[in-house]
């Protein structure tokens, strides 16, 4: 197709490189192993990596973004493994089809359902899912956990405790079986012991010096590679993380990782917020949580323990001391029932209080039967801690049938192998008590009737099916 002067946007490459993802452009020297290893281009000639580096180098702005080839990549970052300059192709792909949207080049209608493998749209932090599963069939383990680790710090812990939901849109799963996606991440976060693979989340894991540029590009464009050096001291301005839960830690990983200089201030003893005092750790091993912190804080971040914000130190001092403050507090305090008994009664705690005082190491001390309320993952973290605790039965009351629990299949059966019992189709009415004691619940019998708005089954009560059901310890 001829190429005519008002094709060009001469703007255009400046356009693209000042989007954060593709600030290293200019490594690319037109040596096509990204357009060699693509399997979409090998299926579908109109998408062509190296063609599509050619078309910004040269302006042709309009032709690039109106073409659908620009849609056709699905993130499997192939040519990432292939790549001598590690060009994040798949991170230029979106900076373009975020202009093709924003300025009106497609329909967002049209294209929303292309761009991605399912199970990378499914994943919440858009971790490149196909890229690192092929790392793991050539045996790059490490630049597999770097490909996870540019989207996420925490490849080990959420190789545990990730809910997965790239699974279920894994479409592997309409032949026999979804990929064990989560356990190959595990599996990829453990066989990696070499300590250089904790900065791999930077795009500059590798100096810029290892780096060669072909000669001219971004000649006239602005796109000349920076120093590393003076940009990593332009960069280094102090912020505060308030919480040092996931959110605080992922915040102070990436922006220590692009120098800056951060403090994480944590009212609690320990770092890791609901993933060291929610999660038990029998699910979460306390080493893996504290080797994924010890990575982060070895990039320079500072964690100070026992430092509540307005108690040990002000807002205010927080905000004249640092050039950002961000806030990641989290949300550790449960959801009252509202049944009679639950506010006044000892022996009973709610979930998150329970599950923080037993992983801060002051369990509390059950002395018969345990009543845990609910089916969802907290229900069942807390009725399997409980069951550690304690000789004494444990029981779950939910008030829909087993089918419509929204707890993870596989911990609901192992917490059928633990010994642990299932009160189906009950709902507790009132927690009853004694000199201040609770003593049981009162609870209704219930049957499934119409599909609510979540799609379950509503539960429909059953008249004179009320029964007392005998507790020493509840927890809503």
């Amino acid at each position: 197709m001829p190429i005519y002067q008002a094709d060009l946007d001469h703007n255009f490459p400046r356009e693209v490189a000042a989007h954060p993802d593709t600030a290293h452009l200019w490594r690319c020297f037109d040596c096509g192993s990204c357009a060699g290893v693509c399997p979409v281009s090998e299926a579908c000639p109109e998408f062509d990596p190296r063609k599509i580096l050619h078309q910004i180098r040269l302006g042709l702005k309009k032709r690039l973004l109106t073409s659908p080839g620009l849609w056709y990549c699905t993130h499997c970052d192939t040519c990432a493994f292939a790549c001598p300059q590690e060009v994040p192709f798949s991170r230029i792909i979106d900076a373009l089809r975020g202009l093709a949207l924003a300025q009106g080049y497609v329909s967002p209608g049209r294209w929303q359902q292309w761009g991605a493998g399912p199970c990378k749209a499914a994943c919440p932090a858009g971790i490149s899912i196909p890229g690192f599963l092929t790392a793991i069939r050539e045996g790059r383990y490490e630049e597999g956990l770097r490909l996870i680790k540019r989207d996420l710090p925490f490849p080990g812990i959420c190789g545990r405790v990730c809910p997965h939901p790239c699974e279920a849109a894994c479409q592997r799963g309409q032949l026999d079986e979804p990929l064990a996606i989560m356990s190959l991440k595990r599996f990829l976060a453990d066989a990696v012991q070499d300590a250089a693979v904790k900065t791999a989340g930077s795009s500059c894991f590798l100096s810029d010096s290892h780096f060669v540029t072909l000669s001219g590009w971004g000649e006239g464009q602005g796109l000349t590679p920076p120093g590393p050096s003076s940009q990593q001291q332009s960069s280094r301005r102090p912020i505060a993380v308030i919480g040092a839960g996931p959110a605080g830690l992922t915040a102070a990983y990436y922006l220590a990782l692009a120098g800056h200089l951060v403090t994480i201030y944590e009212k609690l003893p320990v770092a890791g917020g609901m993933m060291a005092v929610g999660i038990p750790a029998f699910r979460l091993p306390r080493d893996i949580l504290a080797k994924e912190i010890a990575d982060i804080e070895s990039l320079g971040v500072e964690i100070r323990l026992h430092c509540e914000v307005g108690r040990n130190v002000s807002f205010a001092q927080l905000r004249e001391k640092n050039d950002a403050v961000f806030v990641s507090i989290g949300l550790h305090q449960a959801r009252q029932l509202g049944l009679p008994g639950e506010e006044e009664l000892a022996g009973v705690m709610d979930g998150i209080t329970f599950l923080r005082e037993v992983n801060l190491g002051r369990p509390p001390a059950f002395a018969g039967r345990v009543a845990v309320i609910g089916g969802g993952n907290v229900a069942l973290d807390c009725a399997r801690t409980a069951r550690r605790l304690s000789s004494a039965p444990v029981t779950i009351v939910y008030r829909r049938s087993r089918a419509e629990m929204p707890a993870y299949h596989e911990e609901v059966e192992a917490a059928l192998q633990e010994g642990i019992d299932f009160l189906f189709l009950t709902a507790p009415l009132a927690l009853e008590g004694k000199n201040g004691k609770v003593q049981g619940l009162t609870c209704q019998r219930l049957e499934l009737g119409e599909a609510d708005a979540s799609g379950r089954r509503r539960p429909v009560p059953l008249p004179g099916s009320e029964f007392f059901f005998p507790a020493e310890a509840v927890i809503p």
